[in-house]
């Protein structure tokens, strides 16, 4: 016996035999939307990890480098605002990256 599909009910229509969905059927119209994440290979995943932790790697010594260039330049006020800035953006990238990080480890 073949098997059955969930196939919405459905009326003969009063036009011709078009066939239109029955009241309070309308599918998947009132579901709420989710947001598609596409399904990755575990190998895949675990390449996306480890090259997560590389930038991650190169991000953090990058802050590292910065904070040393601060030090050095501790007596110059714009030469420290521009690092501050350069600081900001690379602090913003490593949250990323460690958002990143999280949900394909979870995975």
């Amino acid at each position: 016996m073949p098997e059955r599909r969930n196939v919405p009910k459905r009326r003969v229509g009063d036009r011709g035999q078009r066939a239109v969905p029955a009241r309070g059927d309308q599918g998947a119209a009132n579901e709420p939307l989710r947001e598609a994440k596409p399904k990755k290979k575990p190998s895949d995943i675990q390449k996306e990890l480890r090259r997560l932790e590389r930038e991650i790697e190169k991000r953090e010594i990058e802050l590292d480098e910065l904070e040393q260039l601060k030090r050095q330049h501790s007596a110059e006020y714009e030469k420290l605002l521009e690092l501050g800035d350069r600081e900001t953006g690379i602090v913003d990238a490593l949250d990323e990256l460690y958002k990143q990080w999280e949900m394909y480890s979870e995975e």
